[in-house]
């Protein structure tokens, strides 16, 4: 099927008849029948595999659109794609092209050539010069959408919110057809541009408004954080009446809260457009990265997308865009994406719980054999650092631990480094933080005394209910070696512990040099709090109770007192969220870290998060970044409680040594990995130091 915005013809043609009732259905004067009905019934026809008198229906209805509203008529165009799709479904190419080319001039003529059905025109027509064997006419076609995505999304970035730049980003795919016609050079530039470009926005946003001397700006940015957190208390609170009136009005008090994030957040971009500064993503080039990228370095930019078999069919894959200093950028295929990202959660699930030496290293010289090899043999001449641009599943995979044929960690053949978003981060300019304080966070009392506070009646998700935080005395040590670190280093430090290790103190945090936080993540499933004895059905729940889908409101860091909370959910009560001791990595996105150098996560599990194609991990790692940290150090499983301090004393040795975090966690890594697994075997070797991830931005 020869539509980019989705994967079956039934959604396509269910899009394109709500547009047609959009452009008009008003019969022509003295005719009886409704364009707009006949093209409900084209749909009803496709569904029960009528084609050909879905067709004769579609015909009838252009015919009408053509007499009512004239040749040239948005409406009219759309009842050309639409009978386009039909015939294409039925195998007439050379029929749909012709059609799919008149829908594409009346578009380019009268709504321009950037509009987004101007854009859905091109790739058709595009898909279906691939089903007639006309590769360099689809790559052109290509090529002009890609363009066109290209100014719609710049004209996008300067007026929206953010969930208005998520959902436009969602809607296009600039990489299914440059993919599909194995065409690095395109690939590369789309990568460049696109990937992770929302949360790259608006980190840009707020670095250029917080920078800016004028104060109503900088008002600007301290209203929009304060209104993200009410936004996130309300969305996590049950409200105190249960009753239908009382649901109703908390739901009206959310959706409130929601317009007005998106509201300053529009002012925001607005603002900031009105400085001058047009979108610096928009503007990468491949000659820029390359030059940025070491001369013994090779950048590998993974992508997640769909790839068109033809026919009307399409599968998701893996593939991946090679870039070196010099030379042109090459393209990979990896294979099937549900094939790789099952391997990848095979592994990733068992290695805190390894089963035996043997099963570990054949899991990771099956991912080696996979992932990495179809890559090296394309790798320049003298490669030693490589730098890795995940996507989808491959973000939560320790690269590092991968078994070459040989039998060793890849971490001994190559230096690995991880981006946060896409190669666009070589190009960022790291400034000096505000401070040039430490602040460090750990042994923590996540069971406080009862405040006596009045809670709300609620009983919450087993999730909820199952969350057991046990403490972590080794994060006491890790806090002393790092006071001790920065003190020979003449760094100021800040430390808290116990039931100073608060919420109101991370969020105190200005700009230090290094937050270190030494705690349990957490990334629980879609949570239903629902009122209490309810037992409705789930559509009732949702109705009447607090829904948590978002996954940077589901993730996040417990502190002090967030076992107190945990054990009232247990009970049914539900503590107010302003102070309840988890820290949502939603709430994290409000911190004010712009120049922070490092931030270190060195509880269980801070790496996770919901993986998103083209836009990275939506959890901590997200959170942090848009707080503006520009070397982010995260776990992806369990974590030994002393080890990991002793991990951390060496790493921070290494990095403070020359400033360089993402090569002092390479080389910590390298020697931890070859020593526990002559001392302790293979499982154990990745069990504990495999699961450090460290994200950068920056020259490497």
């Amino acid at each position: 099927m020869k539509v980019r915005q989705s994967k079956a013809l039934v959604g396509v043609l269910l899009i394109v008849i709500g547009m047609l009732l959009l452009w008009g259905g008003l019969p022509a004067a003295g005719q009886d029948e409704d364009p707009a009905a006949l093209n409900d019934q084209v749909v009803d026809l496709y569904q029960q595999g009528r084609f050909q008198e879905a067709i004769t229906l579609a015909e009838r209805a252009l015919r009408l659109r053509e007499a009512t509203l004239g040749p040239e008529h948005p409406a009219t165009a759309a009842s050309l794609n639409n009978l386009a799709l039909l015939y294409g479904r039925m195998g007439d190419y050379s029929r749909a092209e012709r059609l799919f080319q008149r829908a594409l001039a009346i578009r380019e003529k009268v709504l321009g050539s950037e509009h987004p059905d101007t854009t859905t025109s091109l790739n058709n027509l595009a898909f279906v010069q691939i089903d007639l064997g006309h590769p360099k006419e689809a790559l052109a076609l290509a090529r002009r959408a890609l363009q066109a995505e290209e100014a719609a999304l710049a004209n996008i970035l300067i007026f929206s919110s953010e969930k208005q730049r998520l959902a436009y980003q969602a809607s296009v795919d600039p990489y299914v057809l440059p993919a599909t016609l194995d065409s690095a050079l395109d690939l590369a530039r789309a990568a460049l541009r696109f990937k992770g470009i929302v949360l790259d926005s608006l980190v840009e946003d707020q670095r250029v408004a917080s920078a800016s001397g004028a104060p109503a700006i900088r008002a600007q940015v301290d209203e929009l954080r304060a209104a993200k957190r009410r936004l996130t208390q309300l969305t996590r609170e049950v409200p105190n009446d249960l009753s239908p009136e009382g649901v109703e009005l908390r739901r009206q008090e959310r959706q409130k809260a929601q317009g007005e994030v998106e509201r300053l957040e529009g002012e925001l971009v607005r603002a900031v457009a009105g400085l001058g500064r047009a979108p610096r993503s928009l503007a990468v080039t491949t000659d820029q990265v390359q030059a940025a990228i070491p001369e013994e370095a090779v950048l590998v930019e993974f992508l997640r997308h769909r790839f068109y078999l033809g026919k009307n069919r399409f599968e998701e894959r893996y593939g991946a865009v090679l870039l070196a200093h010099q030379g042109p950028p090459r393209w990979v295929v990896l294979g099937k994406a549900e094939d790789i990202d099952a391997q990848v959660r095979a592994f990733c699930e068992g290695a805190e719980k390894p089963t035996s030496d043997l099963d570990v290293s054949r899991k990771l010289k099956g991912l080696h054999d996979r992932l990495w090899a179809p890559l090296a043999k394309y790798f320049p001449a003298g490669t030693r650092m490589v730098l890795l641009s995940p996507d989808g599943e491959l973000s939560f995979l320790p690269w590092v631990t991968l078994l070459t044929p040989e039998d060793r960690f890849l971490a001994e053949d190559f230096d690995l480094r991880c981006l946060s978003s896409s190669g666009r981060d070589l190009l960022e300019q790291v400034g000096k933080p505000a401070s040039p304080q430490a602040m460090a966070l750990g042994d923590v009392a996540y069971s406080l005394p009862s405040t006596g506070a009045a809670a709300v009646a609620s009983p919450a998700d087993r999730s909820q209910r199952a969350m057991e935080l046990d403490p972590l005395p080794g994060t006491a040590v890790e806090l002393d070696e790092l006071e001790r670190i920065c003190r020979a280093k003449g760094i100021p430090i800040e430390t808290v512990r116990g039931q100073d290790a608060s919420e109101s103190w991370v969020r105190s945090a200005r700009s230090p040099r290094i937050l270190h936080l030494a705690t349990h993540g957490f990334f629980l499933p879609t949570i239903q709090i629902a009122p209490p004895g309810a037992e409705a059905s789930t559509t009732d729940l949702e109705a009447r109770g607090v829904r948590l889908v978002n996954p940077m409101q589901r993730s996040g860091l417990a502190l002090a007192g967030a076992q107190r909370t945990a054990e009232a959910w247990k009970r049914g009560e539900t503590p107010p969220s302003a102070d309840d001791g988890f820290l949502t990595a939603e709430e994290v996105g409000t911190l004010d870290l712009s120049g922070t150098w490092l931030v270190c996560l060195t509880g269980s599990r801070t790496g996770l998060g919901e993986a998103r194609s083209g836009e990275g991990v939506l959890g901590l790692r997200r959170g942090f970044v848009q707080a503006g940290a520009r070397n982010l150090l995260m776990t992806l499983w369990d974590v030994a409680d002393r080890e990991t301090a002793d991990f951390m004393r060496d790493f921070y040795e290494a990095a403070l040594q020359d400033g360089n975090a993402p090569g002092a966690l390479a080389s910590t890594q390298k020697r931890w990995l070859t020593r526990l697994r002559q001392e302790k075997g293979l499982a154990e070797a990745v069990r504990l130091a495999g699961p450090f991830l460290l994200n950068f931005q920056g020259r490497p």
